[in-house]
């Protein structure tokens, strides 16, 4: 990753902001037409594009607000255990080849991984519902599975073509793709890790397993393309970030990650900031405590739930 003085990318919010200030800008129909007031035919001609002119800036705004809207249930769900809302919503908007948000155009994951995230704060909203189920009951150890197996064959079909596109087989469509594949593979990565908090906690036991994706997801994120991409990662870095144990590890978080040098320069450091904020308070519980700290209660400690978009 480079971590050079590089501008912050607005990926989140400001990509579909300019999208839609561009639409606003453009005049409908030929120029040369829109002051000739000769034929019945251009008058009309021009109100129609007009109208679909208009169509256009409303159809994106709505998208903008809905993505912004549902982005923000999945993570705030998924940051403090409560349960997922707008179901039908978002499965409806996210779902399928063709979806009528698409996510990474907006905020730079893939819409699969977001709704991995969704059905695993929906799964351990249902686990703490029903206590008396062991996890390796159907309802919650084959939900599990689906789920793993779903980001399984996620990382698998984004890695073969994140490696296609540097070695020249593929040619990125759109130009920005392996931008948005490298942090859709460090949001898949941190579901990972969220999955196994959800179903074994983070005390003693899940620690090997814990490690070991930890590991794989340092690894990962030793490819995402440049620093200006960090602000826009900073739940998934949150939530892999709790789970360092070793000091080696926290300094890894502390000053490689969030104190990288391009993200300071660029100003885009305020979430992560704040995400740096939860893993130091879980990383001092767990020092002073022992085990059994995650973000959830890292944020319950410092009575302030931090939404990390």
């Amino acid at each position: 990753m480079r971590c050079g003085n590089t501008k912050a990318l607005d990926f989140p919010i400001v990509v579909a902001s300019h999208r839609v200030s561009r639409n606003g800008a453009e005049k409908p129909g030929d120029p040369s037409q829109i002051n000739d007031k000769s034929s019945g035919k251009q008058d009309k001609s021009e109100a129609e594009l007009t109208v679909l002119h208009m169509h256009s800036v409303n159809n994106s705004i709505l998208e903008l607000f809905s993505g912004i809207i549902l982005w923000a249930d999945i993570l705030s769900c998924a940051s403090t255990g409560a349960e997922p809302q707008h179901s039908d919503l978002c499965r409806a908007a996210l779902e399928g080849e063709d979806p009528k948000i698409r996510l990474e155009n907006l905020m730079g994951c893939e819409n699969w991984a977001m709704l991995v995230i969704r059905d695993i704060a929906a799964l351990k909203v249902f686990k703490e519902k029903t206590p008396d189920l062991p996890n390796h009951s159907k309802q919650v150890q084959g939900r599990a599975d689906a789920i793993k197996q779903r980001l399984d064959i996620g990382l698998q079909r984004k890695g073969r073509t994140y490696i296609e596109i540097k070695e020249g087989k593929r040619i990125p469509s759109p130009p920005h793709e392996i931008d948005i594949i490298s942090i859709t593979l460090i949001f898949a990565l941190s579901s990972l890790i969220y999955l196994e908090v959800a179903l074994h906690g983070s005390g003693p036991s899940a620690h090997p397993r814990l490690q070991q994706l930890l590991f794989r997801w340092t690894l990962n994120f030793g490819f995402l393309p440049d620093a200006r991409l960090l602000p826009s990662v900073a739940w998934p870095v949150c939530i892999a970030g709790c789970m360092a144990m070793t000091a080696s590890q926290q300094h890894f978080f502390r000053e490689e990650v969030v104190g990288c040098e391009g993200v300071r320069r660029s100003g885009g450091d305020g979430t992560l900031r704040r995400a740096l904020e939860v893993m130091e308070r879980c990383w001092e519980g767990r020092r002073r405590e022992g085990n059994g700290w995650d973000w959830e209660r890292a944020m319950r400690e410092r009575g302030e739930l931090v939404l990390l978009i």
